[in-house]
């Protein structure tokens, strides 16, 4: 810089650097720079041109992370368009990195416009790029399985889990696409290894404070819709099998879940229990008290992607 500052290679390796040094900030500054010089080198070469891409996803990214998401989308979309057309004119052909922008834009309406079909377009385009992660086979699993077709995301949700066997989430929407799909067998294993991780979760921590502490809530939650959908599941196989002891197991998981309720319903200071019936609860008056207009309910709803606690 000290020799010619106007060269945009130096400020966009500068705004690699700050990125690996924890210093926003000057990353943004030198992200301007950079996309301030190479507009003033128009036109640009097929290396340059990668490095403005490149550059517009990076603003995107810091954009993001303020939460300045109307910005953040302008600027994917910038390298959106120019992929497009260094494509069409095959100056570049597909590319990893080129992927991670459509699914950066395409986050953009996964979380915050809530427009999964658009969102499934652009991480679809990034798979075309060769771009493939955990992330992304989870999202597009949680799309498929919003619009019933289990089979698919089935499908996604198998391939999170060969590789990461522990995430909660995964193991929480796998089972639950499993039972959409009749596979109650299947989906009893899945919900009993979450309860094994969730209930060990619970008993390494010394003193519960779900008022205080939104971590310890979260377990609760998930433990208590956890022991709601497997006590379901029982009482499809035991109706499937003729087994009355998984009748009976439905009935105790579904009394576990509706204690976890009362954990969290309870008024901290009074003890008492609030008014509010819990699914579990609705589904054991269910078992023991059939009546024709009652279908019993699991917690259908799934997390969003592999990191939310609460959902």
């Amino acid at each position: 810089m000290e020799v010619e500052r106007e060269i945009p290679e130096i400020h966009y390796h500068l705004a690699r650097y700050f990125r690996y040094a924890g210093d926003p900030v000057e990353e943004v500054k030198a992200i301007r720079s950079t996309i301030n010089y190479l507009e003033a080198s128009a036109p640009l070469n097929k290396k340059r041109m990668e490095i403005m891409i490149d550059s517009y996803n990076r603003f995107g990214e810091s954009l993001w992370r303020n939460k300045e998401y109307l910005d953040a989308e302008d600027k994917y979309q910038k390298a959106k368009n120019m992929i497009e057309v260094a494509q069409d004119r095959r100056i570049f052909g597909k590319k990893k990195e080129f992927g991670k922008v459509y699914e950066n834009l395409g986050d953009i309406y996964y979380y915050i416009d809530r427009n999964l079909e658009t969102s499934l377009d652009l991480y679809r385009k990034a798979e075309e790029n060769f771009y493939n992660s955990h992330d992304l086979d989870y999202k597009i699993g949680y799309i498929d399985y919003m619009y019933s077709r289990y089979e698919e995301a089935l499908l996604r949700f198998s391939r999170v889990i060969d590789d990461v066997s522990a995430n909660e989430n995964t193991i929480f929407s796998l089972a639950n696409t499993l039972y959409q799909r009749d596979d109650y067998f299947s989906a009893q294993g899945y919900y009993l290894h979450l309860l094994d991780i969730l209930e060990t979760k619970r008993n390494n921590i010394p003193f519960l404070r779900i008022q205080e502490n939104p971590e310890h809530r979260a377990i609760i939650e998930y433990i208590l819709k956890t022991y709601n959908n497997l006590g379901v599941t029982l009482k499809k196989l035991s109706d499937r099998t003729g087994d009355k002891e998984k009748n009976s197991k439905a009935l105790v998981n579904l009394t576990f879940s509706s204690e976890n309720f009362d954990i969290l319903a309870r008024d901290p200071e009074t003890l008492s229990r609030g008014l509010t019936k819990n699914l579990a609860f609705l589904n054991q008056r269910g078992i023991l008290y059939p009546a024709s207009d009652f279908e019993l309910q699991i917690y259908n709803r799934i997390p969003k992607d592999l990191k939310v606690r609460r959902f």
